[in-house]
C-alpha cells in the first residue's frame, strides 16, 4: 500500500474503467488516532482515490489539436489553446507517481522547459537529469512547459520557493465535467466507490486484521505501549422523534422524504405568478409552449395561480439576446421574474443572466436546460419543481416545520465561506439568517474577502443588517440567536471563537446595551471519519447484517470529544450506500438549554430547505448559506442589488 495525503491505498487493487473512460480507482483508508472524552480510539474509514490514466501532456496535446471531449474551441466562445488550458489545468490537483505525492497546479510557465537548469546542493542541473538520478524516470518530450505549484503561506514564511512538475510525468485526478454529466457513469462510479453498512465494515475490519498481525505494525505499536482492539467500539445511540411538517393547513408526520405529501397538499404561502416573461430562443418555441403548459397543469392542485407570461421569442441563443431581451421587457417594480430556457448549460451565459437579473437590476429569474425539460416521460414532474421552486424564490411557503413555543421569537443564522478551487478570486463569506415565525423567510447577505481565507471579518455588518431586517418585519429584536457555522475545522475552532463570535457578541451587546445577549454558536462539520453501524436485533430480520443508523440517531457519548460539546446526528436516509453522519460542536451558549434541545432543532432545520421535499445533511440556513455563497463565488463576482437580500434567488 502507498500513501497519499492523509490515506492509504492499494494501487495493485485498483479498479479500471473501460475505454473511452480514462481512469481508475484505487481503493484504500484513511484514519486517525485521538483521545476521545472516555478514552484514546482509532477512527478508520473507507477511502478511494480517483486516478486519471492520462498525463497532463496528454491532455494539452488533445486541446491543442482540438480532440479533448468537452473542450473543443466551438465550446468556449473559441478559446485559443492557451486559454483553455489554464482553464482546465489551473486549479488541478496531479499526483507524480514516481514518489505518490499530490500537488495543485496554481499556473503553467509557457516559456520553462525539461531542458531549463536549477540550483540543487549548490550544483546546476536540468530538469531531465535530477528526475533520472533520482527517480530513473525519462523524459522524452523535451518541448513541453512546466507546471508551476507556488508555496503556501506558512511555507514562504520557511523560505520554500515554487516548485516546477514535468507535465508527462504528472497525471490527473479527479473528475472532468464531461464525467460528471455522465449519468450512467457516476451511477457506476457510486457502486463502486459507496459500499453499502456491511460491506464497509468488512473492509475495515480487514484493515485492522492486516495491521493487527503486521510484525512491522505491531512493533511500532509497542514503541507507544499501543495495541488496538480487534473489534469495532459499541455505542448507545438514541433516536429522535419523527417531525411534524404543517402542509396545507394540515399537520402531516413525514419521514425523509414527503413529495408525495406534497404533491397531495397545497402550499402554505402561495404567490401568485401575475407578470413574468418567459424567454426561449425561436428552435425551442414548442418546448416552451409544452413547459408552459405543464406548470399551468401542475400549479392549480398547489393552489398557485399563473398567469399568462410574455413570451419572448429569440432569433438566436446567444447570450446578448438574452440580456437585450430581458433588458427590452422588464418592468421595473412590475416583472416579479424571467423564465429563461437554454439551449445548453454555457456557464458563460448562466453567469450573465445572474449578473444583469441580480446585480443590475432586481428580478429573479429561474433558469431552465431544453435537454432536461425536453424528456416527455418526466415534463410534469420537472414542471412541479419548476413551479415549488419559482414560489419560494418569490417569498411563498412550500411547508412550515411545526415549532414549540419556547422557539419563537428565535433568529436562526447560517454561515458558510466559498472559496476558488484556483485560488484565483476572492473567498466568499454568505449569512442567512431567517425572520419570520416559521423559520421559512430568509435575509441573505454576502461579502468578499482575501482568497482563500476562512474566518472573515465581516460578521458584524452582515448580522446587524439581517437583524436589522428581522426588527423591520417583526416589530422587535429576536429574543435568542442561534449561529450555524459550517465549514470550520478542528484546528480553526479557537480562532473562530475568539475572532468570529466576538464580532457576535459585540453586534449584540451594542443593539441591547446592559444586557447579557442570549446566544449559542455550534459549528457543523460534513467531511468527519465517523461511521456508525446499526446492530441487528437478535432474531430480527436481515440476520446478523449491518444497517444505517435510522435517521433521526444522535451520538452523544464515547466518540466525543473531552474539551467540547459536541454530538453526532444522522439526518438523511442513505438506501444503497452507508450513511455520513454530521458533527455539531456547541463552540458557546448563554442558553439555559440541554443538549437534546439542540440536538432536537438540528434535527428539525434538517426539515426547512425547500429546494429539496425531503431532509438535509445540515440546517437549512446552512445549506442556503452554502448555495449564496458558490453563486456568488462562480457566477457574480460582485455585490447583488440590495433589494434581493429577502429573496432565495440563489437555489
Amino acid at each position: 500500500m502507498v500513501s497519499i495525503g492523509q490515506g492509504t491505498y492499494d494501487p495493485l487493487q485498483k479498479d479500471l474503467f473501460p475505454h473511452p473512460h480514462k481512469f481508475e480507482v484505487w481503493p484504500g483508508f484513511v484514519s486517525s488516532v485521538l483521545p476521545y472524552v472516555n478514552q484514546t480510539l482509532m477512527c478508520v474509514d473507507t477511502h478511494f482515490k480517483l486516478m486519471r490514466t492520462e498525463t497532463v501532456l496528454a491532455l494539452m496535446q488533445d486541446l491543442y489539436n482540438g480532440r479533448s471531449p468537452g473542450h473543443r474551441q466551438g465550446n468556449h466562445g473559441g478559446e485559443d489553446f492557451y486559454t483553455q488550458a489554464i482553464r482546465q489545468l489551473v486549479g488541478q490537483i496531479v499526483i507524480t507517481r514516481y514518489n505518490n505525492k499530490t500537488y495543485r497546479i496554481d499556473d503553467i510557465d509557457w516559456n520553462a522547459r525539461p531542458t531549463d537548469t536549477f540550483e540543487k546542493n549548490g550544483e546546476d542541473m536540468t530538469f531531465i537529469s535530477y528526475f533520472k538520478n533520482h527517480y530513473n524516470v525519462v523524459i522524452e518530450n523535451m518541448d513541453q512547459p512546466l507546471l508551476v505549484t507556488r508555496p503556501k503561506k506558512k511555507d514562504l514564511k520557511l523560505g520554500k520557493s515554487n516548485i516546477y512538475l514535468v507535465p508527462e510525468i504528472c497525471h490527473l485526478t479527479g473528475l472532468t465535467d464531461v464525467n460528471r454529466n455522465n449519468f450512467s457513469l457516476m451511477k457506476e462510479l457510486s457502486r463502486r466507490t459507496q459500499p453499502d453498512p456491511n460491506t464497509k465494515a468488512q473492509k475495515i475490519m480487514g484493515f485492522i486484521k492486516r495491521i493487527i498481525t503486521n510484525e512491522q505494525a505491531k512493533e511500532e505499536l509497542s514503541k507507544w505501549s499501543m495495541s488496538i482492539e480487534p473489534d469495532m467500539l459499541n455505542i448507545e445511540g438514541h433516536l429522535l422523534n419523527q417531525e411534524k411538517l404543517i402542509m396545507g393547513g394540515k399537520e402531516i408526520m413525514v419521514g425523509t422524504d414527503w413529495r408525495n405529501d406534497m404533491l397531495a397538499s397545497r402550499v402554505n404561502v402561495p404567490v401568485h405568478m401575475r407578470s413574468w416573461i418567459f424567454v426561449f430562443p425561436r428552435k425551442l418555441a414548442h418546448l416552451a409552449s409544452d413547459v408552459l403548459s405543464g406548470m399551468k397543469r401542475v400549479a392549480g392542485p398547489m393552489g398557485i395561480g399563473i398567469d399568462m407570461p410574455d413570451m419572448i421569442e429569440l432569433v438566436d441563443d446567444r447570450t446578448e439576446s438574452y440580456i437585450n431581451a430581458m433588458r427590452v421587457n422588464i418592468k421595473h417594480r412590475q416583472t416579479q421574474f424571467v423564465f429563461c430556457l437554454l439551449t445548453s448549460d454555457r456557464k458563460d451565459r448562466y453567469d450573465a443572466i445572474k449578473v444583469f437579473s441580480c446585480c443590475d437590476h432586481s428580478v429573479l429569474t429561474q433558469c431552465v436546460l431544453a435537454n432536461k425539460a425536453s424528456n416527455k416521460t418526466k415534463l410534469l414532474t420537472i414542471c412541479t419543481g419548476l413551479v415549488w421552486q419559482i414560489n419560494v424564490k418569490l417569498g411563498g411557503e412550500l411547508w412550515a416545520m411545526s415549532l414549540p413555543k419556547g422557539l419563537m421569537g428565535t433568529m436562526i443564522i447560517g454561515i458558510d465561506v466559498w472559496h476558488d478551487p484556483k485560488r484565483k478570486r476572492p473567498s466568499v463569506c454568505a449569512v442567512v439568517a431567517t425572520r419570520n415565525p416559521s423559520m421559512s423567510l430568509m435575509y441573505s447577505q454576502f461579502v468578499f474577502h482575501e482568497a482563500g481565507q476562512e474566518i472573515t471579518s465581516h460578521l458584524t455588518t452582515l448580522i446587524t443588517a439581517a437583524r436589522r431586517c428581522y426588527y423591520e418585519d417583526m416589530g422587535r429584536l429576536p429574543e435568542r440567536t442561534i449561529i450555524f457555522r459550517d465549514g470550520v475545522g478542528d484546528g480553526q475552532l479557537e480562532v473562530v471563537k475568539q475572532y468570529e463570535l466576538q464580532q457576535i457578541w459585540d453586534c449584540l451587546k451594542q443593539e441591547q446595551p446592559g444586557q447579557s445577549p442570549k446566544v449559542a454558536f455550534l459549528v457543523t462539520k460534513k467531511r468527519i471519519k465517523e461511521r456508525f453501524f446499526a446492530v441487528p436485533e437478535a432474531g430480527g430480520r436481515g440476520g446478523g447484517t449491518l444497517r444505517n443508523p435510522p435517521p433521526g440517531t444522535v451520538v452523544d457519548s464515547e466518540v466525543t470529544r473531552p474539551e467540547a460539546s459536541d454530538f453526532f446526528l444522522v439526518s438523511q436516509l442513505a438506501r444503497h450506500s452507508t450513511v455520513t453522519p454530521t458533527h455539531y460542536n456547541i463552540l458557546y451558549t448563554t442558553l439555559d438549554w440541554p443538549a437534546s434541545l439542540y440536538q432536537r432543532l438540528s434535527y428539525k432545520l434538517c426539515h426547512s430547505y425547500f429546494n429539496w421535499a425531503g431532509t438535509v445533511s445540515v440546517p437549512a440556513p446552512c445549506l442556503y448559506a452554502h448555495k449564496l455563497a458558490y453563486l456568488a463565488g462562480e457566477s457574480l463576482h460582485r455585490n447583488p442589488n440590495p433589494d434581493m437580500a429577502r429573496h432565495l434567488y440563489y437555489i
